[in-house]
């Protein structure tokens, strides 16, 4: 009887800290996918190509037909 309890009450401990894991892995998500909305602008866009700036940072990309 007691070595079912101590099964079970691991069994619960190890669950709550998965679930932990899922949720801290939401929010990271989150949080980065946010700043990086957040940081990005366009600069500058023509027929050839366009920049983008991520924080400063600048980054030209060119169209593909």
């Amino acid at each position: 009887m007691k070595s079912e309890m101590k099964f079970i009450k691991r069994l619960m401990v190890m669950v709550v800290i998965g679930l932990l894991f899922v949720a801290y892995g939401h929010w990271l998500t989150k949080t980065v996918r946010e700043d990086t909305i957040k940081s990005a602008a366009l600069v500058e866009s023509n027929e050839d190509y366009y920049t983008i700036s991520f924080d400063g940072e600048e980054h030209i990309y060119d169209y593909e037909d």
